[in-house]
């Protein structure tokens, strides 16, 4: 999983296989989706989501389960229409947000424009689609467009906040879910549903997602504040500026002396170099980004928990080390 960790060899076989799914679901005759086609390829990210597919499904192999050719077969494909979902929504999320930058590339946005881009994100998740049917008996099509609505969801709450400066950690934390969390969360359901797992432990599946997620998020919203632009691969800074508070900046709302000057920038919506600079000093200093990070440590102690039920082996420790590369992210 790119970035994340190194899986075990057979796994690593079987992510392989993902992206030969996705490249041949993107394939077409036109002309005209080929450049921003093979950009977005390009720009791939780390592979989270469909490794989580591919993990919960083969969590517990054998006996009992699908017949192996079977189960790897919808594994593969549906961690491949998972990823595209993902792609699409940071297609069109760039659009939404004016993004011109992602993982130290331009982003489609910025070199094709709003509309071919939007039509991208909806080529994708038509391709997306395309897998998941044939695998409806599983139940993966109810789970993806439910995390979809929920995606939308998020985005929608985010919009009807920005700026507020009465944004609270629960609404915050709800947000995450809906936008990030709950996309990881089917992606795990979806992979031990398809391996043949218990209900207890495709509920543990989906639990371990969800917490996952959040942490993730978390993480990434601490890094917003203490990454080089050039690690994080985007400005830093940019939920603020675009009026997303997230946990860190909370805090600093919070604080007793920090607080005020915090509100009045965010309020006024002028965030001048000189400005960004302060709040980003002035989120480490109230303990923001540390309360961020103690808050992703906690949701990563309960995702590691939801592996106790699998079978000792190389899916379960891949899974608990997942838990501990998100937090190792912090540089």
């Amino acid at each position: 999983m790119r970035g994340i960790l190194e899986l075990p060899p057979e796994l690593e076989v079987r992510i392989r296989a993902v992206d030969r799914v996705i490249e041949d679901a993107l394939s077409s005759e036109s002309k005209h989706l080929a450049r921003p086609r093979d950009h977005i390829l390009a720009a791939r990210g780390k592979g989270l989501r469909p490794a989580l597919v591919v993990l919960w499904a083969w969590a517990r192999p054998g006996p009992g389960g699908r017949p192996d050719e079977a189960r790897d077969r919808a594994a593969t494909e549906v961690a491949a229409a998972a990823e595209l979902i993902h792609m699409a929504s940071l297609v069109h999320d760039d659009v939404i947000d004016g993004s011109t930058t992602r993982r130290g590339l331009e982003t489609v946005n910025a070199l094709f424009g709003a509309r071919p881009s939007v039509l991208l994100g909806d080529f994708l998740f038509a391709r997306a689609f395309g897998l998941l049917a044939q695998h409806r008996d599983f139940g993966v099509v109810e789970l993806m467009t439910d995390a979809i609505s929920a995606m939308c969801e998020g985005e929608l709450e985010q919009a009807a906040c920005a700026f507020s400066c009465d944004e609270t950690e629960e609404g915050y934390l709800r947000r995450i879910t809906l936008k990030t969390a709950r996309l990881i969360a089917a992606c795990c359901r979806a992979g031990a549903v398809i391996g043949g797992s218990s209900p207890e432990e495709a509920a543990d599946a989906r639990e371990y997602g969800l917490e996952l997620g959040i942490a993730f998020q978390l993480t990434d919203d601490a890094l917003d504040f203490v990454a080089d632009e050039r690690e994080l691969g985007k400005p830093t800074c940019q939920d603020l500026v675009c009026g997303v508070l997230t946990l860190p900046v909370l805090r600093l709302l919070a604080h007793e002396s920090l607080g005020p000057r915090a509100r009045d920038l965010i309020e006024s919506r002028r965030f001048d170099p000189e400005s960004v600079l302060w709040v980003r000093s002035a989120v480490v200093e109230c303990g923001g980004v540390d309360l961020t990070y103690e808050r992703a440590r906690q949701c990563l102690e309960r995702a590691a928990a939801c592996t106790s039920r699998l079978p000792a082996g190389p899916v379960r420790d891949a899974l608990t080390a997942i838990t501990r590369q998100v937090i190792a992210r912090r540089r």
